[in-house]
């Protein structure tokens, strides 16, 4: 680019001068992930989300998920898989666990830039299965009755 300056007097200066326009890091998108219930006895769960960069591909993207319960939700458990903008987030719970973990999903675009959602996962505990039923009774009314049931399931004591 060239640059002119002249003054009152008739004076005149020119030069020349470069300019360097680097390009900015747009960040990665990813959507938003509603809380998820999946049942103790299923194997896993999943769900689907989105992501998109301006300047990386999509399968170029990296992905990286944590959990708050380890224990419940171990991060070897969660697998991010898909072609495209449509990603698979499968997250397979401890067996015979039940309750609550927050987990963050966070996409890392080719230069560095990060963006996260982050969404909660109940392992929710199986009704409890009677294996066996009590002998069948034949009481008064008003009368107690005492008998022994034999049930598995998580929480059980």
């Amino acid at each position: 680019m060239r640059v002119r300056v002249e003054d009152r007097n008739g004076g005149v200066s020119e030069r020349a001068i470069l300019v360097t326009v680097r390009p900015v890091n747009d960040l990665p998108s990813i959507s938003k992930i509603d809380d998820l219930r999946i049942p103790a006895s299923a194997t896993a769960g999943s769900v689907e989300f989105k992501v998109e960069d301006l300047e990386t591909p999509p399968a170029v993207l990296k992905f990286t998920a944590r959990s708050s319960n380890p224990s419940l939700l171990p991060v070897p458990g969660l697998i991010v898989s898909g072609a495209g903008s449509t990603k698979t987030l499968r997250l397979t719970p401890t067996p015979g666990q039940a309750g609550d973990s927050v987990v963050v999903l966070t996409v890392t675009d080719a230069d560095g830039g990060e963006a996260s959602t982050e969404f909660k996962v109940t392992v929710v505990p199986d009704k409890p299965e009677i294996v066996t039923p009590p002998a069948s009774l034949v009481l008064a009314t008003g009368k107690d009755a005492e008998f022994t049931v034999v049930a598995r399931g998580i929480g059980l004591v």
